[in-house]
């Protein structure tokens, strides 16, 4: 079955923060991970799991993160032909840490997310699709 995943791909960035997170104070991060994310990476990666044919609409800058979640997708073998690389902005990104009482605090940018735009002729270049529309 043929699946188009609609929405923003980002930048994950998790850290844990040994203590509480107060305003004005300088937050050192530790076991930083970085990954793909996103709702439309996310979603994906789980319906490639499932062994459909999965094809991504985004938007991501023209920089190394872009090239990071490309790269991860077409690994799985997620078809990202209808990604557009956006020279005007950066991929965006997501900081998300974690305080020693598990509570998680998350600072972004939608950063090229913004300038998704997908046409009626896109979508019907997939036909037949189930389409799945998602925003971060």
């Amino acid at each position: 079955m043929k699946i188009a995943v609609i929405g923003d791909l980002i930048i994950d960035i998790k850290g844990f923060y040994e203590e509480e997170i107060s305003a004005g104070k300088n937050i050192l991060l530790k076991n930083i991970i970085k990954s793909p994310g996103g709702v439309a990476s996310n979603l994906a990666y789980y319906l490639k799991m499932l062994k459909d044919q999965v094809f991504v609409f985004g938007s991501v800058g023209n920089d190394a993160w872009g090239d990071y979640i490309l790269d991860a997708l077409k690994n799985i073998f997620v078809n990202v032909d209808n990604v557009k690389r956006v020279n005007s902005m950066p991929t965006g990104f997501l900081i998300v840490v974690l305080d020693v009482n598990s509570e998680r605090t998350m600072i972004g940018s939608r950063g090229a997310n913004e300038k998704l735009e997908v046409s009626q002729d896109e979508l019907l270049s997939l036909n037949p699709a189930k389409l799945q529309a998602f925003r971060w």
